[in-house]
């Protein structure tokens, strides 16, 4: 029986005349009113159609919906992915993606800082007003409490430290050392360390890897245990010298050290994983009770050196590093999707586009076997299943990204084969839109097929998080590919500006490539 028909929709426009926000508001009356077929057709021209992604993502959601298929809207940017959970990356509000979390996180840091400042600061002036205050001033209380809130955050390099020192001391490789979050203020390189100080003080973080296995999860044990083994140190050193009154009525740093490295150890001792620059890490207590319980086999241990050096190695644009050392790991350990991922970017990176292909597609069709290992060595049950589900989730749409640009920056395959790119692109976005680098494929997939209105949307939302010159130069080539598309005047100083971050970036070529030759009209 067909559904009456709803009050006004007499009123209503064709279908085929509307766009846009008109297209979006009319779906949305059809599926208020039961005509979900109508309102299908309408949602999916605004996915194929609209320039705006915020309703795009809402036409997605009711697309899903209507399927009963798994789906999660953003509440805070409005992004859909068709990831079950967020929750895996430490929010406990399950409508948020990993990216607002990680930066609402950040900006509460500092807002937490200045509450508590003004906190202290009434309640000072309150005391102050009592007889209480004959026994101590009001504003030693605050310079104490001050100096303890700058200790707590001064302790943190000698903690990081640490944890590096232990692993030179034992003959491990240290990549990097991170102060802090966000972006970064200061970078240096030392020891072959990549030392960077962050906009929010909020913790640090130390990336090492053992080369070898011998002794490898007593090693990593006692790296692990080095920061807080420091903080411990350093409060029984200072120990004797408290005196519990000197506070109230001068400076005491003996007491502010003594409170900021009881902090640090305490939280760091705590078993729990948190959500940092869109990373989920471990605190120090979490890694030392799994290498206590056997929770990180040796193989993924020495595997995990063999992905972070590669990284790292590719990050440096070192990429005859990175192809030595995958192909290193490679041979004691086949067939991990990590180490091939990286492989095949390396030489994506070095113009080997027909290898990357094949190497993306294969580890594709490996990854849809339930047996295939995602993280680690072959067999390991290192974590829960719901967090390798989400890894697996994760790692499948990195690897259609990237399949996506190999097929963009391949002009020599048959034209039919290479337009699966926007197919690919449109499948990784969808599963994890928060990640920059795939919503900036995503982005450059839609330049590249006629929607440059869209794309440029997507492209200059993924720019202010990319962190290294090269990243920043492939996404900006496409913003000027977009901006000539569109006739804005900015295009040639944004594509210069894309040649002086990286030259040589792949991407920057392609897009040079297709500018050489006339563009079509703007749809």
């Amino acid at each position: 029986m067909q559904n009456p028909t709803p009050p006004g929709a007499a009123d209503q426009p064709s279908p085929a005349a509307l766009s846009g926000e008109e297209a979006f508001a009319h779906a949305q009356f059809l599926e208020a009113h039961g005509r979900r077929e109508e309102a299908t057709e309408l949602y999916r021209r605004c996915v194929t159609e609209d320039t705006d992604p915020r309703r795009i993502a809402q036409a997605r959601a009711a697309l899903a919906s209507f399927a009963q298929r798994p789906f999660r809207v953003c509440q805070t940017c409005g992004r859909f992915a068709t990831v079950s959970e967020f929750r895996s990356f430490g929010s406990d509000k399950p409508t948020i993606c990993p990216r607002c979390f990680s930066e609402q996180t950040l900006r509460k840091a500092p807002k937490n800082f200045v509450v508590a400042l003004i906190l202290l600061a009434l309640g000072s002036i309150f005391l102050a007003r009592t007889p209480m205050a004959r026994f101590f001033g009001p504003t030693t209380m605050i310079a104490n409490l001050l100096l303890t809130f700058v200790m707590f955050y001064a302790m943190i390099p000698p903690h990081e430290l640490a944890h590096a020192g232990m692993a030179w001391l034992l003959g491990g490789k240290v990549f990097e050392i991170r102060l802090g979050a966000g972006k970064p203020l200061w970078e240096r390189t030392w020891r072959g360390a990549k030392i960077s100080l962050r906009c929010y003080p909020t913790g640090g973080h130390c990336a090492g890897a053992f080369p070898t296995r011998d002794h490898i999860r007593l090693r990593n044990l006692l790296v692990t245990a080095a920061g807080p083994a420091l903080s411990a140190l350093l409060l029984a050193i200072c120990l004797p010298f408290y005196n519990p009154w000197r506070s109230y009525w001068a400076l005491d740093p003996v007491k502010a050290l003594l409170v900021a490295n009881g902090g640090i150890l305490f939280f760091n001792l705590l078993p729990f994983r948190l959500s940092r620059d869109m990373r989920v890490l471990e605190t120090d207590g979490l890694k030392i009770l799994k290498l206590l319980f056997g929770k990180y086999p040796a193989e993924q241990l020495h595997l995990q050196y063999f992905i972070t050096e590669g990284f790292y190695a590719l990050q440096a644009e070192d990429f005859p590093r990175t192809i030595e050392v995958c192909r290193a790991g490679a041979s004691l350990y086949p067939n991990n999707p990590h180490l091939e991922n990286l492989l095949a970017v390396a030489s994506l990176e070095t113009g080997e586009l027909a290898t990357a292909t094949a190497i993306f597609r294969r580890e594709l069709e490996a990854l849809e076997q339930p047996e295939t290992p995602t993280i680690g060595a072959p067999g390991s049950a290192w974590d829960d299943d719901k967090r390798r589900n989400t890894e697996r989730h994760f790692l499948r749409a990195i690897l259609q990204n990237n399949l996506a640009l190999a097929l963009m920056l391949d002009d020599a395959l048959p034209a039919a084969e290479r337009a699966s790119f926007l197919e690919l692109a449109e499948a990784a976005y969808c599963s994890a839109p928060w990640y920059y680098a795939i919503e900036s494929t995503w982005g450059a997939a839609l330049v590249e097929t006629g929607r440059p209105a869209l794309g440029l949307n997507y492209l200059e939302t993924a720019l202010p998080a990319h962190e290294s010159n090269r990243e920043r130069a492939g996404t900006l080539a496409y913003i000027a590919w977009a901006q000539q598309q569109l006739g804005r005047p900015e295009a040639a100083a944004t594509l210069q500006q894309a040649r002086a971050l990286s030259p040589e970036h792949p991407l920057v070529h392609h897009v040079e490539r297709i500018l050489e030759r006339p563009l079509p009209p703007a749809p």
